[in-house]
């Protein structure tokens, strides 16, 4: 289609786009300034403004050379009797294991949940251990 078209049309196009997006742009300008009016009514009748919270960027997720589940296998690989879940935890962190995780333990035991063919876990001493 746009091959069909001269430079002229795509030229008128282009300004008509321009135009609209001027439009929209003085619009959004007028709709600001009413919006500051309409909040400075509010705070002048002893309102409150809440925040509005600007939209947070993508998330970036933490770049570690080895995957956890591969981390948890060689700090166990380093203790024969096994660990409990919270010192494995802090070893790996110690070892420098990055982590954006709110609740590090739910996520350690999840990996270590659905990697149970590698790892053995002793209900008497709360431990994890290599198979």
């Amino acid at each position: 289609m746009a091959k069909d078209l001269s430079v002229a049309q795509l030229e008128r196009m282009l300004q008509k786009k321009k135009v609209r997006l001027d439009r929209l742009v003085r619009q959004r300008i007028l709709l600001e300034k009413r919006l500051s009016q309409l909040e400075g009514r509010i705070i002048a009748i002893g309102g409150v403004i809440e925040k509005r919270r600007k939209p947070r960027g993508p998330r970036r997720r933490q770049k570690n050379p080895k995957t956890l589940i591969v981390e948890v296998l060689e700090v166990l690989s380093q203790y024969k009797k096994g660990m409990p879940l919270k010192e494995l935890a802090q070893k790996l962190l110690e070892g420098g294991y990055k982590t954006t995780s709110t609740n590090f333990l739910n996520t350690l035991y999840q990996c270590i949940y659905h990697n149970s063919e590698k790892l053995i876990h002793d209900s008497k001493t709360h431990t994890y251990r290599l198979k």
